[in-house]
């Protein structure tokens, strides 16, 4: 009888070690497993991560850098275009009534230096569409690229061309400019008050500025 009762003792304590065992296997295994999802879903937010920089960076160095140079520089030398003649003048406007007399009393005859200046400021203007056609997709803003909320046209009363977008907007304007210089569109066919709807966008510029900020104070998370 003792002999039956120590053999028993000795197989429940097996059986205890086993089940000991196999709990301490199956919470390792558990610790594994639970440590092993962890690192999935944190290599995942970790690849997602450097996707997004990567894409910032991008936007940052490949379009709205140069953008920003494009569009400073050309009003930089649109300021020294202006310098010396009436504060009212607008070259858009200019360009389809070069008879119009201002408050000086008289007209404004362009000189040789005047149109260096315009066509370097149509070659800015150019590689500005090259850019946006280029590399338009590195930009994930709504309002320039596809609908502006805050579209003030007067005279054109179509729902969709209210709904353009700011580099739209630019990219007409400045083709606008560029045809009226060299001649292509010309108070015969179309006067200022026709095409005043399309100015430069002043609110274009604000909205740059204030993408690029928000894109360099995303990034800076990230290190």
């Amino acid at each position: 009888m003792a002999t039956e009762l120590i053999e028993l003792t000795n197989n429940m304590s097996q059986l205890d070690s086993k089940i000991t065992a196999a709990l301490i296997a199956a919470s390792i295994s558990a610790t594994l497993g639970a440590f092993n999802i962890y690192q999935y879903f944190d290599e995942k937010k970790r690849k997602k991560q450097d996707e997004r920089k990567k894409f910032i960076e991008q936007q940052l160095n490949e379009f709205y850098g140069p953008l920003s140079y494009y569009i400073n520089t050309s009003k930089a030398l649109y300021t020294v275009f202006k310098s010396n003649k009436p504060k009212e003048l607008r070259l858009l406007t200019h360009l389809l009534n070069p008879e119009k007399v201002y408050s000086h009393g008289k007209k404004v005859i362009f000189n040789d230096s005047d149109n260096k200046l315009i066509l370097k400021i149509i070659g800015l203007c150019e590689e500005i569409e090259k850019l946006i056609y280029l590399k338009g997709s590195f930009v994930d803003d709504i309002e320039l690229t596809h609908k502006y909320e805050k579209n003030d046209f007067e005279k054109f009363t179509d729902s969709e061309i209210k709904e353009i977008g700011l580099f739209a907007r630019m990219l007409a304007h400045f083709n606008i400019v560029k045809m009226s210089y060299h001649g292509e569109i010309t108070s015969k066919d179309f006067t200022s008050e026709d095409l005043k709807d399309f100015v430069y966008p002043e609110d274009i510029n604000d909205k740059i500025t204030t993408n690029i900020a928000n894109l360099q104070n995303e990034l800076k998370r990230f290190r």
